[in-house]
């Protein structure tokens, strides 16, 4: 027994240090010409097989599990406009370094393991529409790239697609393998609401990034971003995310999934663990002052409690007090309607001049985006484009486009913005269709539905992908949901 634990024990430790070099390796490629070549050998060959050599299948399936893990807390908590230097090399995070390990690892995982490999074909065959849709959707933006008058500019960001959409969604398959795990990843995120508000609530008393004295910043655009988070309104907070509409977003799409697991819980206790951690998250929107994050959360929310009140409805669960409680309720919020409705309309307009020039932009941007896709409708411009076709220099100086929406239109063509846009609609019917189910893992559909609805809507009035993870996730979720209905929980 000592000597299977040292074992283990001398294998992570050959691991670690290798990975290390690898990690810095990869770092000082990025300097040079060849940098998307060598990640690709190293990453993709040369790291998964020294993973495979070293360790047994049990064990590579754990180490898979665990950075799998590490690296969903490292996406919500290392702060994403802090990057490390180490003498010479280019900026490194330490997100980074776990996710180029767990992407070795699981490819090890991958080609070690025929029983994985087995049950990845399986539920790809189980969701096919969805992974058709998906690679649709990734797979024509770097084929539109390719009529682009220079397609390496757009690299990079058909990278950021393909490693945290696709490669996230895949890669997940290891980590949501049964229903409980998605309770695993709800608590995960909830626990993660909490820090990143608790961030964000520091900040916004003190009107400065808390990081911003202690790690450098060294990304131009993040550096402009937490120099100008203040309108007429009062300061922004942003927490660890690189923009506040982004730490907005994050909370908008998890809201509903903490309130799945409000009622999924069995327990007072749990009841108002989950309460108290939909109550953080709506703090956090508030100290985003993210307009849109506010109209859409109020949607979201209404979504999910349609979702939930006609389920209970059709499966004849509503008693005489649920009965009366919705009656009030429906009075009580077409009260409310009426009453907010100038609100309402303040925040999608603007309340203030800065809000309101902001609202004008993207009006400006869509009269000029519509031309531009109608003479390319098929592949437009090219990856990172749309920024200098249609953007609007905001305050700060910092030229942006605010919707991602136009710039897939605008830089992929139609068949990009399409494909995005039934991706969403059709994983959003696979979770309702869940949410018909009689067992606790309901809720969790009616969760993934509203926070994909939610995430949807942001995107129509803001264009940073830095949060796709988060959609990958929530479709990885969908999926392993989805398979409760066709068979039992092993």
């Amino acid at each position: 027994m000592n000597n299977s634990r040292n074992n283990i024990f001398s294998a992570g430790m050959i691991f670690l240090v290798l990975s290390i070099i690898l990690v810095v390796f990869i770092g000082a490629a990025s300097a040079g010409i060849g940098f998307y070549i060598i990640d690709f050998l190293i990453i993709v060959i040369i790291l998964p097989i020294i993973i495979v050599t070293l360790f047994r299948e049990q064990h590579l399936k754990n180490i898979v599990l665990l950075l799998g893990w590490i690296v969903i807390v490292s996406l919500c908590l290392w702060p994403r406009y802090s990057y490390l230097r180490f003498g010479g090399l280019p900026a490194l995070t330490p997100t980074r370094g776990v996710l180029v390990l767990w992407i070795a690892s699981w490819i090890g995982f991958w080609f070690k393991s025929s029983v994985f490999r087995k049950y990845f074909y399986e539920r790809a065959a189980s969701a096919k529409w969805l992974y058709i849709l998906l690679i649709v959707w990734v797979g024509w933006i770097f084929f539109a790239n390719l009529f682009a008058s220079n397609p390496f500019r757009g690299l990079y960001f058909i990278f950021d697609h393909v490693l945290m959409l696709c490669g996230f969604f895949f890669m997940l398959s290891i980590i949501l393998m049964r229903p409980t795990d998605v309770e695993r990843l709800s608590k995960l995120l909830s626990v993660m609401v909490l820090i990143v508000v608790s961030v964000g609530v520091v900040e916004f008393v003190l009107e400065r990034n808390v990081f911003a004295n202690i790690l450098p910043i060294t990304e131009d655009y993040a550096a402009q971003a937490l120099s100008v988070k203040i309108r007429d309104s009062g300061y922004r907070a942003q927490s660890t995310f690189d923009h506040p509409l982004t730490f907005a977003q994050f909370l908008i799409a998890v809201v509903p999934l903490l309130m799945a697991g409000f009622f999924s819980a069995q327990k007072f206790k749990g009841r108002f663990y989950w309460l108290c951690c939909v109550l953080v998250a709506v703090a956090g929107l508030i100290i985003a002052k993210s307009r849109a994050g506010i109209v859409v959360s109020i949607v979201t929310v209404l979504f999910f409690m349609s979702i939930v009140g006609f389920r209970r409805l059709v499966a004849g669960k509503i008693t005489i007090p649920d009965l009366l409680i919705t009656i009030g309720m429906t009075i009580l919020l077409t009260v409310c309607t009426y009453v907010v409705a100038d609100k309402l309309m303040e925040l999608t307009v603007g309340r203030t001049s800065a809000e309101m020039s902001s609202t004008h932009a993207r009006i400006v941007m869509l009269n000029r985006a519509i031309p531009l896709v109608l003479d390319s409708p098929l592949v437009g411009y090219g990856t990172g484009r749309a920024v200098e076709l249609v953007g609007i220099y905001g305050r700060g100086g910092a030229l942006t486009v605010d919707s991602l929406l136009i710039s897939y239109a605008v830089e992929s063509g139609l068949v990009a913005l399409f494909a995005y846009i039934f991706l969403i609609i059709t994983t959003v019917f696979r979770a309702v269709r869940i949410s018909a189910r009689d067992d606790r893992f309901s809720y969790y559909g009616a969760g993934l539905a509203a926070s994909l609805v939610g995430f949807f809507l942001t995107t129509v009035t803001l264009s940073l992908t830095p949060n796709l993870f988060v959609l990958a996730t929530l479709l990885a979720a969908t999926v392993t949901l989805s398979e409760r209905g066709k068979k039992d929980e092993s």
